[in-house]
């Protein structure tokens, strides 16, 4: 609704002349100036002007240019008055943005925060032909405004969950004041949240590095309000897609996404919430048999939740939208599958093996064909720099790039993969998982020794 539909002329000029003419403070010519350019149709807001001018011809013209500029903060207060929320909705907003606070990310005080107050489709002074209904039709036109109407009628949960965000208390008091200005930028348009235009990326990416020199050549950069800004090295719309999954469905704190670029097959962006805590690899040695046992537990948590997130991409095993799955045990940029069965996975895992035809009747191999595995949501890459810990727990868990749905062991194979099966620093893992998958750790070990590379 916020599209440009006019051109700044005729009406546009006059209205504009009119303002810088008139003898009013530098403040209340820029608040005028601001009112024209950013309506919808400019020309239209322009001529809203002069009738008002005209109308009042026995005023001077800076009384009715202020009180236009009275009638917009009044309308400004009427958007953003705090209407009630019901318990219902506001139930579903919280789990829908995970109790945080939609700006800063924490969970502290947050409240239930309209974007424009419903109210408005009933209040006297906007119904039609009325004072500022008029002024409102100049700022949107009178199809914007027959169409914002409609969006707010609360018919519907989720066109009411469209309208609110969960806000900190100071956050909230800042946005109702007029401080925080939300702007849909034309380089934000895309289709099912694919953010087309790089321009936004790379003009945030430069700035992380004004705001921060210290990051500079950094794959993630830390933003103002509680954002960073990762620079993908491939896998970008998977990442971002299994974002929206984590969120929709498990309480697991992964970051929220916001949005993402793709540059090509190698490259893109992302745009996501930053989460506290720090790599578990920094403080591994430091952390207690007790915290261990603590974080483990937690841990097979997240990993029962994700187990639960249901396939709907229409492959067997894929990645989160059901094209070619990747990893970081493969070569690299290298794509597998999809593949229709766990057979056809473990064929291309063991395709390298020396003399395979003989080793999967035997043992460690068999034990990936005898066996029978669910397929699951797995993350893939449960690597200790990707689990943050905060004050001897998890705080969360970053780097979903390679997630997707894999058979079950995959995801204990994975883990202990680039520790070599050190009982020391992958005790977290053998305590989450148990020993449930330690027959396929031995054949993942007996693949490594026995092939060239592994996928």
């Amino acid at each position: 609704m916020s599209a440009r539909l006019g051109s700044r002329s005729g009406a546009f000029i006059t209205a504009e002349e009119c303002i810088y003419s008139a003898k009013l403070s530098a403040f209340e010519q820029l608040s005028l100036v601001n009112f024209l350019d950013n309506s919808r149709v400019p020309d239209d807001a322009g001529q809203y002007m002069l009738d008002r001018i005209s109308q009042n011809q026995n005023c001077a013209v800076e009384e009715t240019l202020r009180s236009i500029r009275a009638d917009l903060k009044t309308l400004a207060l009427k958007c953003n008055r705090a209407d009630s929320v019901s318990p219902e909705i506001n139930a579903a907003l919280r789990e829908r943005d995970d109790y945080r606070c939609c700006i800063t990310g924490l969970q502290d005080n947050v409240e239930a925060t309209y974007i424009i107050a419903p109210s408005i489709v009933q209040d006297p002074d906007l119904i039609e032909r009325a004072s500022l209904r008029l002024l409102l039709e100049a700022i949107l036109t009178k199809d914007g405004v027959e169409e914002l109407f409609s969006l707010l009628k609360p018919d519907t949960t989720e066109n009411q969950l469209q309208n609110l965000w969960l806000m900190s208390h100071e956050v909230r008091t800042l946005f109702r004041g007029g401080h925080i200005h939300i702007i849909k930028s034309p380089c934000l348009e895309g289709t099912n949240g694919l953010v087309k235009g790089l321009g936004l990326f790379n003009l945030i990416d430069r700035q992380a590095d004004r705001w921060n020199p210290e990051q500079k050549g950094s794959r993630v950069k830390s933003l103002p309000l509680g954002l960073c800004l990762k620079r993908c090295r491939g896998n970008t719309e998977n990442e971002a897609n299994a974002l929206r999954l984590i969120e929709k469905n498990t309480s697991i704190n992964a970051p929220k996404l916001i949005g993402y670029a793709v540059i090509d097959k190698k490259s893109g962006f992302l745009l996501m919430t930053k989460l506290p805590g720090i790599p578990l690899s920094k403080v591994y040695y430091r952390t207690t048999y007790e915290e261990r046992e603590k974080m483990a537990k937690n841990l097979a948590d997240w990993i029962s939740q994700l187990r639960r997130i249901p396939n709907k991409s229409g492959r067997l095993i894929a990645n989160v939208s059901g094209g070619p799955i990747t990893d970081h045990m493969s070569e690299p940029d290298q794509h597998r599958g999809p593949y229709n069965s766990v057979e056809e996975f473990n064929d291309d895992l063991t395709q390298k093996v020396f003399n395979i035809q003989e080793h999967k009747s035997k043992q460690p191999i068999a034990t990936l064909y005898r066996k029978k595995y669910d397929v699951c949501f797995t993350h893939s890459d449960l690597h200790n720099t990707n689990i943050l810990v905060q004050n001897g727990q998890l705080s969360g868990l970053i780097d979903w790039e390679n997630a997707g749905f894999k058979p079950e062991y995959w995801e204990f194979v994975r883990a202990m993969w680039p520790y070599g099966g050190d009982k020391r620093l992958t005790s977290i893992f053998r305590m989450a998982f148990g020993n449930k998958y330690d027959a396929e750790w031995e054949a993942e070990v007996f693949i490594l020794d026995n092939s060239p590379f592994i996928f």
